[in-house]
């Protein structure tokens, strides 16, 4: 779905739910207070950190590890007029390169690119990169403009600190978007945070919910990694092994995500 939907849907089911926008932690404190950029002081129960890769209650607050780059570029966009024959999302592989299609409905697509390019951006307009995959993704390309390109990076760091301090999401499990689930994860992090705060105390929920969560993500993450490695397979033998266990193996990956719920 589009971003701008689950946001509504975020702000519809937490309208009760007070918020001060604009406003950003500066520094955590002992005492289990924080610091705001407005410079007040202020007490928690429980500092969650939900604040995205560049987390200012990782990194800042509690002194964690900082992403980690991947040597991959990444951009994506939103096209119209999409007229493919069906709603199944579409991934077209190349050397070093991908071209990810997926239809929202309405004649909208989803499309995300990446490319193997070290640690510098790639030079020139991006689109050049992915004018391999045909007159229909050219069509989409020519959409897409100077899109925003992103370096992929990743963060791998405990979850839960002494201190009541607790991150979720791409805080604490930024990965490869290969697997196309770091919304998913981030979500399923919320709803087991807070299951798990309203039947333990504090002091022993924030553990239970980093032990819960941590065999899940970490398969997920090596998933990831398992995608982006047959991706830099020599052309031959990735696409006759994607011919031979494509259905095998997105099956797959599906299933142990739902069993390992």
């Amino acid at each position: 779905m589009r971003r701008s939907t689950l946001h509504k849907l975020l702000q519809a089911a937490t309208c009760d739910v007070p918020a001060r926008l604009g406003t950003s932690i500066v520094a955590r404190l002992r005492g289990n207070m924080i610091k705001l950029s407005n410079g007040s002081l202020e007490p928690y129960d429980v500092l969650v950190g939900a604040d995205g890769i560049h987390s200012v209650v990782r990194t800042a607050g509690i002194s964690g590890t900082e992403p980690r780059p991947t040597g991959r570029w990444c951009w994506q966009f939103i096209a119209e007029g999409w007229d493919g024959d069906d709603d199944t999302w579409h991934a077209r592989l190349a050397g070093g390169r991908s071209m990810v299609t997926m239809p929202l409905g309405d004649g909208a697509v989803y499309c995300y690119a990446d490319l193997t390019a070290g640690t510098g951006r790639p030079p020139g307009d991006w689109r050049n990169y992915f004018s391999g995959f045909g007159q229909q993704i050219d069509d989409l390309l020519a959409q897409a403009g100077q899109v925003y390109g992103t370096a992929i990076t990743e963060v791998d760091q405990p979850y839960a600190f002494l201190g009541r301090t607790v991150l979720v999401g791409d805080a604490a499990h930024a990965m490869s978007p290969s697997m196309a689930h770091g919304v998913a994860l981030a979500v399923e992090d919320a709803l087991v945070l807070a299951e798990t705060l309203s039947s333990l105390p504090v002091d022993e929920a924030l553990p239970a919910y980093q032990e819960r969560r941590v065999p899940r993500i970490a398969w997920a993450r090596a998933q990831a990694h398992r995608r982006d490695t047959t991706r830099g397979l020599t052309a031959a033998v990735r696409d006759k092994g994607l011919r031979l266990a494509r259905r095998k193996v997105a099956l797959a990956g599906q299933r142990e995500l739902l069993a390992r719920l």
